[in-house]
Parts: structure tokens; sequence; C-alpha cells
């Protein structure tokens, strides 16, 4: 093959990701997107299962006589890591010519000045997009049909999915904001914030939604009370706000884009897990030749979810 030893090229793909794997999997997990909002459960095998305890009211007045009061319930919530996996086949061609143009023009990011690190580059940002932008959020776990690959929405349940299936089982009774629009967001908001129980009102949470349902309160303040003299201006596209008069950060994700959904609950609430941490720095990539091609596997756990939703978790009634 004229201008390129796919052998050997096969052979220094997996020397440097051996070499680079921790720069390279930083880059995939670092604070950006939503990935960030995610604390790490690691050592899950399949599943997760914690128990939340729910205690009734237990103070009473003395008296001599025994009165019982009061009931405690245990509650599991069961969190689930699935494996998933990478069977990407590679034109080293069609990589090299887009490689040269992009290094000709000088248009390669730092670390990607050779062949090899364009290549696992851009495999590691398609990992990350896969993750923001079917998983996360809109992931729903259907079973793979034999010899077909699946979409990458169907490798496990995402936070979405997840709020739907506790309102269907009582978990969450939703509030009735109604369809969100540019000019009732900043009441929808405080809406589902005024229905978080008094004991976490005053607590540090957040409030998932679309960086659109986070545009539109904004504006929705603007229209307001822009015209007052504390009014502070609108901010940049994905930064946070503050529901006024509490504790509660407006998250914009990426990955909830086109829902009408907002989450409300404590930033420790949301867990990614994963199988070993090991298996998190390198998703077990290799590669190997095929005829003309450089095929690309690799595979790994990954779930989202939250310990404890009854009681902890708030949303309105909007998919």
């Amino acid at each position: 093959m004229p201008g390129i030893d796919i052998s050997a090229l096969t052979a220094s793909l997996g020397a440097y990701h051996r070499e680079k794997a921790s720069e390279l999997y930083s880059k995939l997990l670092e604070k950006e997107y939503s990935m960030s909002l995610f604390s790490t459960i690691a050592g899950i095998k399949d599943e997760y299962i914690i128990t939340e305890t729910e205690v009734s009211e237990i103070l009473q007045p003395y008296q001599k006589a025994w009165t019982p009061k009061g009931d405690i319930k245990f509650v599991p919530e069961t969190l689930k890591v699935r494996r998933i996996k990478v069977d990407l086949p590679l034109d080293p061609i069609d990589l090299e010519r887009s490689w040269e143009g992009k290094r000709i023009d000088g248009s390669l990011p730092e670390g990607q000045e050779l062949l090899e690190g364009y290549i696992l580059s851009e495999v590691i940002k398609r990992i990350k997009k896969d993750l923001e932008f079917r998983l996360l959020f809109n992931g729903e776990y259907v079973a793979p049909t034999p010899g077909t690959p699946g979409g990458a929405s169907t490798s496990f349940d995402g936070l979405l999915k997840i709020v739907s299936d506790a309102i269907t089982a009582a978990k969450i009774v939703p509030v009735a904001t109604g369809v969100l629009s540019q000019t009732n967001a900043r009441e929808s908001f405080e809406m589902v914030f005024d229905a978080v129980d008094s004991d976490y009102q005053t607590e540090q949470l957040v409030a998932l939604c679309s960086p659109t349902l986070l545009r539109w309160y904004k504006r929705d303040y603007r229209a307001e009370f822009g015209n007052h003299q504390d009014y502070r201006g609108i901010t940049g596209e994905l930064q946070s706000v503050t529901i006024d008069g509490t504790n509660t950060e407006i998250v914009g994700c990426p990955g909830m884009a086109g829902s009408q959904r907002i989450v409300i609950t404590k930033k420790e609430n949301l867990k990614r897990l994963i199988d070993g941490t090991s298996e998190d720095s390198d998703f077990n990539l290799r590669f190997q030749v095929n005829r003309r091609e450089i095929e690309v596997l690799g595979d790994f756990k990954m779930g989202v979810g939250m310990p404890i939703i009854k009681g902890l978790v708030w949303t309105n009634d909007q998919e």
C-alpha cells in the first residue's frame, strides 16, 4: 500500500496508546460538559444496590405509658452498569489524507502531530460525543440483536429514562408546569423548586435542564427585571445561574437538548458507575489488521444513576 505501512501503523497505534493512555483518557473525563456533574463509583461488576431509609415522625411529649409511634422503611435503589464496546474499522488512507491536510494548514491541535495521535484523538472525541449526547441523559438500554450493531443510545439507561421510570413507579410526583416557553421559564423553574421538601430547600442543589431552557430562563428573567438597577446581565451560553433566593444552580446540559424536563437534586446524588479504575483509564482499546483496514476494538462497563430518588429528586411533567 503506497505511502503507508498498515502493519507498522497498527503496531505503532498500540504503542502510542500504551504510552499516552492516561493523557488521552483524561481528555475524555475532563471537567467539561455534563461528565463533570457525576461523581464516580468504581468496582461495580453488575449492580450497585443502596438502601434508602425512610423514618416517619417519632418525637412525642413524654408520658409514662408505652405509646409506640413511627415507622422505619428500607427502600432499595438499584444502579446498573452495562458493558459497552467499540468495533471501529479505519481506512488508513482516508485518515492519512485528512491528517496531512490539517497538518499542512496548521489546524492540528497540540499532541496530534503524529498520525497515531490524530487517530486516537478522533476516537476519543467520538466516545465523548456519544456519551454526552446519546447516553448520559438519553440512553435507554435495549438488548442487542445478534450480529447487528446497536445504537449508542441503547447501551445503558440515561438519567431521563431513570426519572421517567421513577415517575411511573410513583417515586416522584412531577410538578405540572405545562409546556415551557421563553415567557414562562422563570416561573416554571421556581414551581419545581417550590416542590422541594423544606428540609432541602436551603441546601446546595442542581437543576439540570437543556441549554435551551437555561437560555429561556435568562431571557425571561431579563424581560422581567432587566431594567432594574441590580440586574446583573445575561450570562454565556452554558454559564449556570442560581434560582433567585435559593442555593439551586441551574445547569444547562448539552445531552438534554430537546427535552423540557427540569431535574432538581443534590449534586452528590448524581453517580457514574464503572467496573474498575484501570478499565476507566484505557477502555481496553486494541488494534489489529484485517485486509486493508485497521480494526479498533474496545470494551468497558459504565452506567449512571441516582442512589436516592424518592424524596431527593424533583421534576416537572414535561419530557
